[in-house]
């Protein structure tokens, strides 16, 4: 999963787009149930977002604002600590995990610096998976590397807490996500599926599967990237990230209200270009974009219906921006 932190607004070289029609914009969806939005509502209109565009903004999601509020100031703590500090966290071939700035997408540099911290395997030091654990001979992705806690008082704690909680989120989000695809199957083809969940709502075997596997360890990592500023005369015009797809399964976006950088290719497929659209932010709402792995998925449940679908979404980021990455990958 992921969150977005801008700190300037830099569009007006990057983007391709300008004022955009209702239709091309992502869906808002809200986590609360009613007597008007269900948990069924909810999870038909994730799964119709993710079938296409494959993006969409949650509201009424558990995280509390206080969190994300002290999450943002750690990260920013982060960012500015003195290049040499970040460098003795550096990334390398034995340990993926850990500080870099020399990041290429589709063979460009992007105009950023990271820090990517893993999840912890549950079957490490008491089983519960706390990122404050150290052990992690078991990973093979190597060991979380963090800032001396004298410079950055309470970044491991709040990093921590905040991974925690986008996981148990993104847990939530994929159920939701599996519920509606199963239910699009079935109204489809006619077919009575088996199996439910313990709302009653009727599942496939391959849904109840992937249920299952959703509880089970996960290769999860926070990515924490900071656009710093660029010069307007530098050519081509940098971006953040490149235009690129996500290799999980589902990514959580918190972005900052003040910056509209994080922009989704709406509409395309073998026949069109399509658009390139600017998420625009919503205030205390979370982002999420659906990766590679739910396309496999999201082929295996759908295949039997009618209508064609999009492959899952290119998406792309402006400079200048603060970008807080927490992938799960399921």
């Amino acid at each position: 999963m992921c969150s977005y932190l801008s700190m300037t607004k830099t569009m007006d070289t990057i983007s391709e787009t300008t004022t955009l029609p209702s239709s091309l914009k992502i869906p808002t969806i809200s986590l609360a149930p009613s007597d008007n939005n269900t948990r069924s509502d909810i999870s038909r209109a994730i799964a119709n977002a993710c079938v296409n565009p494959g993006f969409f903004q949650i509201t009424s999601h558990p995280i509390k604002e206080s969190l994300l509020h002290s999450f943002c100031l750690s990260m920013k703590q982060f960012f500015s600590l003195p290049k040499p500090i970040k460098e003795n966290m550096r990334r390398s071939g034995r340990n993926s995990r850990g500080y870099f700035d020399d990041e290429l997408t589709k063979r460009r540099i992007d105009w950023k610096e990271c820090i990517d911290i893993g999840s912890v395997p549950r079957h490490v030091g008491d089983g519960s998976g706390s990122l404050l654990q150290d052990d992690l001979q078991a990973c093979l992705d190597g060991k979380n590397q963090w800032p001396p806690s004298d410079v950055a008082p309470g970044f491991r704690e709040d990093v921590n807490e905040y991974f925690d909680a986008c996981a148990k989120l993104s847990d939530e989000i994929a159920t939701l996500m599996i519920e509606g695809l199963a239910s699009m199957v079935s109204d489809s083809s006619n077919v009575e599926l088996g199996g439910s969940v313990e709302d009653g709502t009727t599942l496939s075997f391959s849904a109840r599967t992937f249920l299952n596997r959703t509880k089970m360890k996960h290769s999860s990592y926070l990515r924490m990237n900071h656009y710093p500023p660029c010069q307007s005369d530098v050519m081509p015009p940098p971006l953040g990230i490149s235009r690129h797809t996500d290799a999980g399964f589902l990514t959580v976006l918190l972005q900052d209200d003040d910056c509209h950088s994080l922009q989704v290719l709406i509409g395309s497929n073998i026949k069109e270009e399509g658009t390139w659209v600017t998420v625009e932010p919503t205030p205390g709402a979370l982002t999420i974009n659906t990766g590679d792995m739910a396309q496999v998925c999201r082929i295996c449940m759908i295949y039997v219906l009618t209508t064609p679908h999009n492959d899952y979404p290119l998406h792309r980021s402006s400079r200048e921006e603060f970008l807080e990455h927490l992938h799960i990958a399921l």
